[in-house]
Parts: structure tokens; C-alpha cells; sequence
């Protein structure tokens, strides 16, 4: 990471939500953490195969199903286990709308009246996290995707995704198109979530011509 953003200059990185058997946990991602949250950085979650995915046999590609709630599981992890409470300074865009997360919000909210040491190290509630993070439109520029992330987040915290490479050109052009016509977003809420969202996170971007 150290290399990545000080030799090569990269504007942020990837974490995946998911690493082998285990999620972002504090006990053995605490180091990464503290120094993204030293830095400032910029950082974009983004759904793998999550661990279990093959158990029991769901016979559907992972991207399908799994993807979306492997990235929820991480966002309850990061959390549940104190990482969004103790590195306030990181900037994460998490990928796909949030994955399930602006569905389950309300979940996340009432789960320490259920379980109360869930909220000992969440002290804002999970609202106010969720609130805090950012969630970028890669295949979710739907309308009903995008209502429940809106009734969730301002647009200030939303950002154009496509998912090149891996989305084939014409859905992105697809998806594209919809953001344009999304009755829910007026023109300022556009300029946010196709430009000025991104170069808040990434300045380099401004003094390019």
C-alpha cells in the first residue's frame, strides 16, 4: 500500500470484502486500517467471493446473489467491530449501491436494542456509518436501487460506478442512461453524482486539464 500510494502516486485503493475465510476484522486488518485512516485515504470496498459461497451449492455464478451480500457482511463487520468508529478519516465508496445495505439499514439500526454489546463499539448507531460512507452506482441504476439509496444518503455521498472492464459496454451505456432519466435526481444532484462527488475524493483529478 505504502509503494502504491507514495512511489506510484495512485489516487486510492482497493479492499476486497472479503479476504480467503475471513472479513475486514480489526484483530487482523487493524495496521491496514490505521494507516489508511493516517493517510486520509480514498478507498473502494468491493465484493469477492465471500467465504462459504460454495456451502451449501447454489449452482449460480457468485456475482449474481453472493456478491451483493458479501458486500453487506463487510459493512456490518467494519461496523460492529469498531473499524468505522475508530478510523473516522477513511473515505470508503462501497461498491454497487451498498450491495443489500440500503435495504437492511433499518436491521442494522435496531440489532444492538436486540444484542446491546452490538452497539459497544458502534456508539452513533449504524446510521449515522452508513450515512458517512459513500456508494457508487455500478450495476444498481435502477429506480427501485436507486430510491432506497436515496432515502438512506444525500446525494453527496453517491458516485457514477460503471464496473469496467468487467460490464460490457452497452450496459454501462444503459446504466448511464438511466441515471439521466432517474426522476429522483434534479441537475444539481447530477453534477454531484457524475463529477463533483469524485473530485472531493480524488484532487488530483481537479488540476487536470
Amino acid at each position: 500500500m505504502t509503494y502504491a500510494l507514495d512511489t506510484l502516486q495512485l489516487d486510492g485503493v482497493i479492499l476486497l470484502a472479503s479476504y480467503g475465510d475471513q472479513y475486514l476484522r480489526d484483530s487482523a486488518f487493524d495496521e491496514v486500517f490505521a494507516e489508511l485512516h493516517r493517510r486520509k485515504a480514498t478507498v473502494l470496498l468491493h465484493p469477492t467471493t465471500p467465504p462459504g459461497s460454495d456451502v451449501p451449492k447454489l449452482n449460480l455464478p457468485p456475482f449474481i446473489v453472493e456478491f451483493v451480500f458479501d458486500t453487506t457482511r463487510a459493512v456490518a463487520n467494519l461496523i460492529y467491530n469498531g473499524t468505522l468508529e475508530r478510523y473516522p478519516d477513511i473515505s470508503i465508496i462501497v461498491a454497487h449501491a451498498g450491495g443489500t445495505v440500503p435495504y437492511l439499514a433499518q436491521r442494522f439500526a435496531i440489532a444492538p436494542e436486540i444484542i446491546p454489546q452490538l452497539g459497544e463499539r458502534a456508539p452513533q448507531g449504524a446510521i449515522a456509518y452508513l450515512k458517512r460512507l459513500y456508494y457508487d452506482t455500478a450495476i444498481s441504476a435502477i429506480p427501485h436501487a436507486l430510491r432506497f439509496l436515496q432515502e438512506l444518503v444525500e446525494p453527496t455521498q453517491i458516485l457514477f460506478g460503471s464496473d469496467y472492464p468487467y460490464m460490457q459496454e452497452h450496459f454501462i451505456e444503459k446504466s448511464i442512461q438511466e441515471l439521466a432519466t432517474y426522476d429522483g435526481f434534479n441537475n444539481n444532484d447530477r453534477q454531484l453524482i457524475e463529477r463533483d462527488n469524485a473530485l472531493k475524493l480524488f484532487p488530483r483529478l481537479r488540476t487536470e486539464t
